[in-house]
C-alpha cells in the first residue's frame, strides 16, 4: 500500500501545480480587468492549494528557502484582492504572513498602515503607506487615495509654514520632509523646503529642491527665482542671472526677481544693468525709496555721478526711507563723501 502511495504522489502534485497555475493564470486576467470579487475566488482557491505548504515552510529552520516566488505571487493577489472586496481581516492575515516571508514587502507594508490608519493613527498609517509609493506595485498608490493621505500632507506643510514664520527652522524642516513623503509629487511643498533650506544657508539642498522643481515644471517662475537667489548667494552669479532673467521672463512684474537680479548685476560689475532693473522696479511700485537708494549707490560708488546720485537720494528720502539720509546730507555738503 505504501508503495502505491509513494507511486501515485508525483502524478497527485502534478495534478495540484497543474490546477494551481490554471487558476492563477485565470485570476490574474480578473485582476487585470479588476474584477476583483471573481479573482478573489479564484486566488483563494488556488491559495488552499498551497496554504499547507507554506504554513509549513514558515514552522521550518529552512523553510524560506522552499517558498516559490508563484506562492508569494499568489498570497500578495489574495492580500490585495481581499483588501479590494473589502474583507480587510483577511487583507491583514495575509499581510502577516507576507510579512514573515519577506519583512519589506510593500504590499504586506501597505495593509499594515491601512490598519494603523484605521485604528486611528492617521498620520503613522500614512507615512507607512506612502513610504510604499515607489515599488513597483500600484497597490499603495490605491491605499494612499483611499486614506485621502494628502490630506494629513496638507496639514504637515501648514505646520512647517507656521514652524518656519516663527524662525523654527529645524521642526519645520522636519514638517515639510514628511508632507513631501505624503505628498510627493508636490512641487509646491519641494519648493517650501528649498526656502527653508536657503534660510537654514544650507545652500547645496536648496538647490536640489529648486532644479527638481525646474525640471518637473519649467514655468514655475518661483522655482527660477529662488535658484536664482541660491546660486548668487553661493557665488555663481553667472547662472543666478540666467535663472533670474528666465524667471522675469514668465513673470515680468516680480519685483522679487527684478531686485535679485539687480544685486546679481551688481555683482558681476554690470552696473547699468543693475541700474536698468531697479528702474523696472521704480515702474511697478514708486513709493518705495529702497529702489532709488540703490541706484543712488551705484551712481556715487561704481560710476563717480555724484550728481546724478543726490537726485536719486533725495528722492528715497522724500519717500522715508532713513538710510538715503545721511547721504542727502553730505550732497549738501560741496566736499561729498564716498559711502557705501
Amino acid at each position: 500500500m505504501k508503495i502505491s502511495w509513494i507511486f501515485f504522489l508525483p502524478i497527485l502534485l502534478f495534478g495540484q501545480t497543474t490546477e494551481f497555475n490554471k487558476l492563477i493564470s485565470s485570476a490574474d486576467s480578473r485582476f487585470t480587468i479588476k474584477n476583483y470579487k471573481v479573482a478573489y475566488s479564484e486566488y483563494d482557491k488556488a491559495f488552499k492549494i498551497i496554504s499547507p505548504e507554506i504554513d509549513h515552510s514558515l514552522k521550518s529552520t529552512n523553510g524560506f528557502n522552499k517558498i516559490k516566488p508563484e506562492w508569494t505571487h499568489c498570497l500578495s493577489r489574495h492580500a490585495q484582492t481581499a483588501y479590494f472586496i473589502s474583507d480587510y481581516s483577511q487583507a491583514k492575515r495575509d499581510a502577516e504572513k507576507l510579512l514573515k516571508i519577506d519583512s519589506t514587502d510593500g504590499v504586506a507594508m501597505t495593509i499594515f498602515g491601512y490598519s494603523k490608519f484605521k485604528e486611528g493613527e492617521k498620520l503613522t498609517g500614512c507615512k507607512i503607506i506612502s513610504e510604499q509609493l515607489s515599488s513597483k506595485s500600484t497597490f499603495p498608490s490605491r491605499v494612499h487615495d483611499d486614506c485621502f493621505c494628502w490630506t494629513e500632507g496638507v496639514s504637515q506643510y501648514r505646520e512647517a509654514v507656521s514652524a518656519l514664520n516663527l524662525s523654527r527652522n529645524k521642526e519645520a524642516l522636519e514638517f515639510i520632509n514628511t508632507a513631501i513623503l505624503l505628498v510627493p509629487d508636490s512641487i509646491s511643498f519641494q519648493i517650501f523646503k528649498g526656502e527653508i533650506c536657503l534660510k537654514m544657508e544650507n545652500y547645496p539642498l536648496a538647490l536640489t529642491q529648486f532644479n527638481n522643481a525646474v525640471m518637473h515644471d519649467s514655468t514655475n517662475f518661483k522655482a527660477w527665482y529662488l535658484r536664482g537667489s541660491a546660486n548668487r548667494k553661493t557665488g555663481n552669479s553667472e547662472q543666478a542671472f540666467k535663472d533670474l532673467s528666465y524667471c522675469i521672463d514668465l513673470n515680468p512684474s516680480s519685483i522679487d526677481a527684478l531686485l535679485e537680479r539687480g544685486e546679481t548685476c551688481e555683482q558681476l560689475q554690470q552696473f547699468q544693468s543693475a541700474i536698468y532693473d531697479y528702474q523696472q522696479c521704480i515702474k511697478l511700485d514708486n513709493t518705495n525709496g529702497e529702489y532709488y537708494y540703490r541706484i543712488g549707490l551705484i551712481r556715487m560708488n561704481e560710476l563717480n555721478d555724484n550728481d546724478g546720485a543726490c537726485v536719486v537720494f533725495s528722492k528715497a528720502a522724500e519717500l522715508g526711507f532713513e538710510e538715503a539720509s545721511p547721504f542727502v546730507q553730505d550732497c549738501k555738503n560741496p566736499k561729498k563723501k564716498k559711502k557705501k
